[in-house]
């Protein structure tokens, strides 16, 4: 071979090793893994990837475990589906980064539990396969899951009422026969108030919630051949492998009405109630008012969602009964005409004091303040209720309340929005407290001293004065002051605020209101998804209040002139 062919030979194998050598490596995740894409948002405009292992079994249950620890998330977003400006700016997209990662951590503080749950769709098919097994083929185990599902209530509480003389589930909940129909019918026992001397005065009428039930079913269910718990669970495992539902069981059964109702709702009142939840593991339901007829088409609506064949079963099986109790819930809160009495007589007693005992006027308009701002913020009843008046701003038309802790009132304490009314009337008092000042300045220097502290937030704002002492306001103060009023509740102008509220405004709003919001969801806490424009709109309709019970002022002036 001629030496330049050679040569030539040896520069071309040198080149072609080269290039075998560093070649690209093929990444083993491309191998063991495959990408799967879903959008964290209703628009479709922030994309997430997800690495799933192949072959893993069950492939439902390392998906939904990667979505709930994932180890590195990947997110893909187009800056100019946020603005159109960052096109040609990049100013605008260092601002739309952080923007993008609050909006997917509002939207993820928005899930209502673990996605172990089984999503709607399975939810759906889980009860419809439950209704075709026990309606067409007869099958017992489908028909005692099907109940656990649709009440709430265990397994083992529904395979103890295949007895004919069972009747109770536990020690709240009953099965009771009335009227041709049956009920589950659950008591709450928070709601009690059974020593209270003018119960015929309260709102609502009754402690106890009769869920219906189809008469079929019980009649099937003390009929058909006994089963057993492990017959349900062979069922289970069935139901697992065919409907690929990895995580089922008995337990998860009876929380997946709790878990649905709460997702196409956001109520978890509603939730708790239907379910039978007990209130001491539930704030939610300590303040509640509902209207018994109501609560049921909430209920067939939820099921007509789920499975037509189960609705159309309790609309066919299930009459619309004529029931002369309508209101559930709590037994503290008084009826409309009772507050409307209430209050006038606290108005009433500040103008009927002589004129020259002013202070006789300012201890009843301390008073009347103490309830007014109560009803109308919906806050707790605590010692040196509302704090200092540093604490207002009645220009932004808010309050910084610290009614959760048993100590001091000098915590930042958590946000109230003030409706108009709260913040003319409050206006009022402080030119009340100025003319106060100057006219008891000669003979209770001490006094004229204490009103001082009070306007710069040295002492709590309400008070009274008692053997020319002057005191903080606390529950048991007022409630001496007034023992004609039969007021044997402190908190009764929550469980008010709480039934004039419902259905009227959304429930996160109503539970920021009342301080039973998730952990870090407390209005302008940093990390809550509690818009703040919208929280405040609740104001309108705490002002809706002075004119359903017939709330007026005081009319400050007179007292002044």
């Amino acid at each position: 071979m001629p030496e330049f062919d050679r040569n030539l030979l040896n520069d071309i194998r040198i080149t072609f090793n080269y290039v075998l050598k560093n070649k690209a490596k093929i990444a083993r995740a491309s191998i063991d893994t495959q990408l799967q894409y879903q959008f964290l948002d209703e628009e479709q405009f922030i994309e997430e990837s997800i690495e799933i292992k192949k072959g893993a079994s069950p492939k439902a249950l390392s998906i939904e475990t990667l979505i709930d620890e994932p180890l590195h998330r990947q997110i893909v977003v187009n800056p100019t589906d946020v603005t159109p400006l960052a096109a040609h700016s990049e100013t605008s997209q260092n601002y739309i980064l952080p923007l993008v990662a609050k909006h997917i951590q509002r939207k993820e503080h928005l899930l209502t539990s673990s996605s172990f749950f089984p999503n709607p769709s399975s939810v759906n098919h889980l009860l419809k396969r439950l209704h075709v097994d026990y309606s067409e083929h007869q099958n017992k185990s489908a028909l005692i899951l099907m109940l656990a599902f649709l009440t709430g209530n265990s397994v083992n509480e529904w395979l103890y009422i295949q007895s004919k003389r069972a009747k109770k589930l536990n020690n709240r909940q009953k099965l009771i026969y009335k009227n041709d129909q049956f009920f589950l019918n659950s008591h709450f026992n928070v709601f009690e108030n059974r020593n209270f001397e003018y119960s015929d005065n309260l709102l609502n009428q009754t402690i106890y919630l009769d869920i219906p039930i189809p008469n079929l079913f019980i009649e099937d269910l003390r009929k058909m051949d006994s089963v057993s718990f492990d017959d349900i669970q062979q069922y289970l495992r069935k139901l697992r492998q065919e409907l690929l539902i990895p995580k089922l069981s008995v337990v998860k059964v009876s929380s997946l009405l709790h878990h649905t109702v709460l997702a196409k709702t956001g109520n978890k009142q509603l939730a708790d109630l239907i379910t039978g939840i007990d209130a001491n593991q539930s704030s939610s339901v300590s303040y509640c008012h509902q209207n018994i007829p109501r609560l049921h088409a909430q209920y067939i609506d939820i099921l007509k969602s789920l499975c037509a064949d189960v609705a159309s079963t309790y609309e066919s099986c299930v009459p619309s009964l004529p029931d002369s109790i309508t209101h559930f819930g709590s037994r503290k809160a008084p009826k409309p005409q009772v507050i409307t009495e209430i209050f006038a007589v606290l108005k009433f007693n500040i103008f009927s004091q002589a004129e020259d005992d002013l202070i006789a006027i300012y201890n009843h308009y301390n008073i009347w303040m103490w309830h007014i701002l109560l009803l109308f913020t919906a806050a707790r009843p605590v010692a040196e209720f509302p704090g200092f008046l540093k604490n207002f701003n009645l220009k932004r038309q808010i309050l910084m309340v610290s009614d959760k802790e048993v100590g001091g009132r000098n915590g930042f304490g958590r946000l109230i929005p003030l409706c108009s009314f709260l913040v003319e009337e409050i206006k009022k008092f402080l030119k009340f407290l100025e003319y106060f000042s100057i006219q008891i300045a000669m003979n209770y220097p001490l006094l004229n001293d204490v009103i001082q502290q009070i306007e710069t937030s040295k002492l709590p704002l309400l008070g009274i004065i008692q053997n020319n002492k002057w005191t903080p306001l606390r529950p048991s103060t007022v409630k001496d002051l007034y023992p004609e009023l039969g007021l044997a509740h402190e908190n009764w102008h929550r469980h008010t605020a709480r039934a004039f509220l419902t259905h009227k405004f959304s429930e996160p709003e109503i539970l920021a209101l009342f301080g039973h919001e998730l952990m870090q969801q407390e209005a302008a806490h940093p990390f809550s998804s509690l818009s703040l424009s919208q929280f405040s709109k609740i104001a309108d309709v705490l002002e809706q209040m002075k004119t359903y019970f017939k709330i007026t002022g005081v009319e400050a002036h007179v007292i002044t002139q």
